[in-house]
């Protein structure tokens, strides 16, 4: 799981940047000196909101940070061009503990910042390392980045960069071009619901006047497989009126939440995991940005949903009633996204 750090993670982030100097100081890479990356630059980026870890099982094993904007010194690119000049992401200090080096936990960090910046509206990644780092040239390599060119500072870096316009695998905002597509999916899920006798959206919602309000209030996302769209989602940030009350039960945590709405998946991709990805997906975003659950609701006879949030470790937790008296059942998947205590083994 990838969350924002916080102040008392930082003897985790320290610890693995020093395994990581080690490991290139053995190897007889000239990367990071004694001094960079420090403590208070990473003290820095936690408080800017730009640092990031990544934990296995409550276990932080890997640091690095995330920019957006320009850097001046991508302007000092030579023997090459990037892709274009519009809004990039930047990381910066990427280290994974030394016992899950080679698990692919690069690929993973680097499938969720992609996410994270696909839905904040950047076009493409960049990141700079040293020359002779062959491991870190291989992963990036392996994970879509291409080789722009050299960088000349005080010394050389090789410069590269990750193209996020047709990155396979997506949330991306809808804009009111795709209104048409949404509606073609919702109007297939009501009539698969109709289908199998199910009382749920079967008066008129969602219509695309719904459609049009998510969009606008940049909730609603279209979400791609291997550049095919495959299902829709609306995602709230905060406080849900419609989850203010529930009964019979009671929310799992009462911090900051997330809430889904208007989720369906395309005809023809039904069956094939995919609301359970898009659940996922959803709660990258939602722990990148400090939300600590996701709430959801369904109707009672939606057994195919309700096995679907029960797979994706979504909890019942009582019920709640829409704005029309209709009964639905409410969810919630709570993320533990507090600080953790480190201990690596050496």
């Amino acid at each position: 799981m990838l969350r924002k750090a916080k102040l008392n993670d930082l003897e985790a982030k320290m610890f693995i940047i020093k395994d990581a100097k080690a490991s290139l100081n053995q190897l007889g890479i000239n990367m990071w000196s004694e001094n960079y990356p420090n403590k208070q630059e990473i003290i820095d980026d936690i408080k800017n909101e730009n640092a990031y870890v990544y934990c296995i099982n409550n276990k932080v094993v890997a640091t690095f940070s995330l920019f957006y904007g320009e850097d001046p010194i991508y302007e000092k690119i030579k023997s090459g061009t990037w892709s274009s000049n519009q809004p990039y992401g930047i990381i910066k200090r990427i280290a994974i503990a030394h016992e899950e080096r080679g698990k692919n936990i690069f690929g993973e960090i680097i499938e969720n910042i992609a996410l994270i910046s696909i839905v904040k509206g950047f076009s493409s990644l960049r990141l700079d390392t040293h020359p002779d780092n062959q491991m870190m040239r291989g992963a990036l390599e392996k994970n879509g980045f291409h080789f722009v060119g050299e960088l000349h500072t005080d010394q050389i870096w090789s410069a590269y960069e990750l193209v996020l316009t047709d990155y396979p695998t997506r949330l991306q905002k809808a804009s009111l071009s795709d209104i048409p597509l949404i509606m073609r999916t919702i109007d297939d899920a009501k009539e698969n619901l109709k289908k199998a006798g199910i009382d749920q959206w079967q008066t008129g919602y969602p219509n695309e006047e719904t459609a049009k309000k998510d969009i606008l209030n940049e909730n609603s996302y279209l979400y791609y497989e291997n550049n095919e769209f495959v299902g829709v989602v609306a995602l709230l940030f905060g406080e849900d009126p419609l989850y203010k009350e529930i009964e019979d039960g009671a929310w799992k945590t009462e911090m900051p939440y997330c809430s889904i709405h208007r989720v369906a998946v395309a005809q023809g991709h039904l069956g094939k995991g995919i609301m359970g990805r898009i659940f996922e997906h959803t709660q990258t975003i939602a722990t990148a940005n400090n939300y600590h659950s996701i709430r959801i609701d369904t109707h009672p006879d939606n057994k195919s949903m309700q096995r679907a949030l029960e797979k994706a470790s979504f909890e019942y937790c009582g019920h709640i009633y829409l704005d029309n008296g209709g009964l639905r059942y409410a969810y919630e998947k709570p993320f533990n996204i507090e600080s953790i205590n480190f201990l690596l083994d050496v």
